[in-house]
């Protein structure tokens, strides 16, 4: 078990021998997503202490910034890396070595409605044979696009990780979803279940099997509708609910959730994994402020498990969506393959945490966080009045020598 026997970490979760790092190490893949910026927060905030936790933040363009609201302990317990795990999943290794919790966010991207070169190719080739062209098709993607598509980055992607997790001995998965997958609301919209049949796919290689190496996860489905929390500013913690199966459009026709209170969900199944553990579970909020008492261990131990509507074939509907997606010449992707590594058990005995008390304090009582947040960020230095009087003087004495010289 972890601190206190609720949270991760701790003995017992991979190989033999000693682990590079000792502390408890949580890996956020698709951290440009908004949640998972505030999910960094909340790691990175002082009440988790930078001798115990560290933070690992996974994106996928190397040019994007991503700069979420950290304190000055980031250096400390932040370290960000740029791994596509569509086109490059063997980099996943160096981003889940001694993971203890791994939570995957990565979102696919639309069509973009561009023609690629091998479509011009052949749309020329049938005009000098007197065929019409092949019109442009909005659903399908290009070449080009394909590798960032809801199918390869929620579907091949999250294969990619799980089977990287389960090699490097990852003791907790949390994989956040999509509500809106049940037998009743499936076939409202088609662009709908194009976007979400790929990841719901995925959540069906992450149910325990003999041979899968993983037996600890947590599936989070969220609404489509998403609330942005503006950074440095106090949003009051909203109160959550969940079911399964959809069951909370009933009571929330068109359910939300703000990416803070999102974060604090995941936030806290990372925490309380025991209560969280094998949960499914739809997630939204309910308007109203949370209690500042707001207990999450029973939020946890009353939490269900969403089933996965057998008479809606989600392997075969995939199959259906991705034929009318994909490119016609579908470019072939590399796989994750288990080189063996193990995960050593952790060097020493971690202090004792109350897990309840923490996640409370971090989760519900936003506002001390945030204002100790804010208080940590470096202040600008103001440039003083004689340091400035300097500068002049020195620019005025360069001045007449340069002139002098010519």
């Amino acid at each position: 078990g972890g601190p206190g026997g609720e949270g991760p970490g701790g003995e017992g979760a991979g190989g033999e021998g000693m682990r590079e790092d000792p502390r408890t190490i949580f890996t956020i893949t698709g951290v440009e997503d908004p949640a998972a910026q505030k999910l960094v927060e909340m790691l990175c905030s002082r009440a988790m202490d930078p001798i115990i936790y560290k933070v690992r933040g996974v994106k996928k363009n190397r040019t994007q910034e991503i700069k979420p609201d950290l304190n000055l302990h980031m250096s400390s317990k932040y370290e960000e890396y740029a791994i596509d795990t569509v086109r490059h999943p063997q980099k996943l290794d160096e981003a889940m070595r001694d993971t203890d919790v791994l939570v995957i966010m990565d979102r696919g991207g639309p069509t973009r409605n561009l023609t690629s070169v091998f479509d011009k190719m052949r749309n020329w080739y049938r005009m000098l044979r007197g065929l019409e062209p092949i019109p442009k098709d909005p659903e399908r993607y290009t070449r080009a696009d394909f590798p960032d598509s809801y199918e390869m980055v929620e579907h091949l992607g999250t294969k990619n990780q799980l089977k990287a997790a389960a090699a490097n001995g990852v003791g907790h998965v949390i994989l956040l979803g999509d509500m809106g997958l049940s037998a009743g609301r499936i076939d409202e919209s088609e662009d709908r279940k194009k976007k979400k049949i790929f990841k719901r796919r995925a959540e069906l290689s992450l149910v325990p099997r003999p041979d899968d190496g993983i037996d600890s996860y947590t599936i989070i489905h969220a609404p489509e509708t998403r609330i942005p929390s503006p950074v440095g500013v106090v949003s009051p913690p909203m109160e959550v609910v969940h079911h399964v199966d959809d069951e909370l459009y009933k009571q929330h026709p068109n359910p939300n959730i703000s990416s803070h209170d999102l974060a604090d969900i995941i936030f806290s199944a990372a925490m309380l994994q025991a209560k969280a553990e094998n949960k499914v579970i739809d997630v939204c909020s309910t308007g109203k402020k949370r209690d500042p008492i707001f207990d999450w261990e029973t939020f946890w131990a009353t939490g269900g498990r969403c089933s996965y509507n057998k008479e809606y074939k989600i392997p075969e509907v995939a199959d259906e969506v991705s034929s009318r997606t994909a490119p016609s010449w579908r470019p072939r992707m590399p796989v994750y393959q288990d080189k063996n590594i193990t995960r050593g058990v952790p060097n020493g005995e971690v202090e004792y945490y109350d897990m309840k008390e923490l996640t409370l304090k971090v989760a519900n009582e936003r506002s001390k966080y945030q204002k100790i947040v804010n208080q940590e960020k470096p202040k600008p230095k103001k440039p003083s009045l004689l340091r400035s009087a300097l500068k002049t003087v020195i620019r005025a004495v360069r001045g007449k020598k340069k002139k002098q010289i010519a």
